[in-house]
């Protein structure tokens, strides 16, 4: 019996290291606009991925987030987004959004940026399985797939 419970604590503890954490020291403006969106549909909404890196040439980091707004509130169907915001002036700006999937269907998470190039790993439904990765840049308030 003792050695069971053992084993499931083992086997609980490896499958959540696979569930990205929610991020919780996102810039002030990247808090409120998900906060903002998630108010439109009265659920709750977090930060699930955050990076940086410079997406203008400007030699700023700027930022590229992967955000849920919990559709299914109390419940855990989400609709997943990606945003993308320009550092200007010491403040991030918004300056492109893209539909990501939802929990039973795949998402992007951010991985990297270089060369004004966004990398995202592309997970299968349900988010458990990575199955590729694809690549974005910023063309004007788009992202277009490159």
């Amino acid at each position: 019996m003792k050695r069971s419970l053992i084993l499931i604590f083992a086997v609980l503890l490896l499958s959540s290291l696979n569930v990205p954490a929610q991020v919780e020291d996102a810039p002030q403006e990247i808090q409120a606009y998900v906060d903002r969106e998630a108010k439109k549909q009265e659920v709750p909404g977090e930060i699930n991925k955050l990076i940086y890196g410079d997406l203008n040439g400007d030699g700023v980091k700027d930022a590229v987030v992967q955000y849920n707004i919990q559709i299914g509130y109390p419940g855990n169907n989400f609709l997943s987004y990606i945003a993308v915001f320009l550092k200007t002036k010491g403040k991030y700006v918004l300056a492109a959004t893209m539909e990501n999937g939802a929990k039973l269907a795949p998402v992007l998470v951010p991985a990297a940026v270089r060369n004004k190039i966004i990398t995202f790993d592309k997970y299968a439904a349900q988010g458990f399985d990575k199955v590729g990765t694809v690549k974005y840049r910023l063309s004007g308030k788009r992202l277009v797939k490159v």
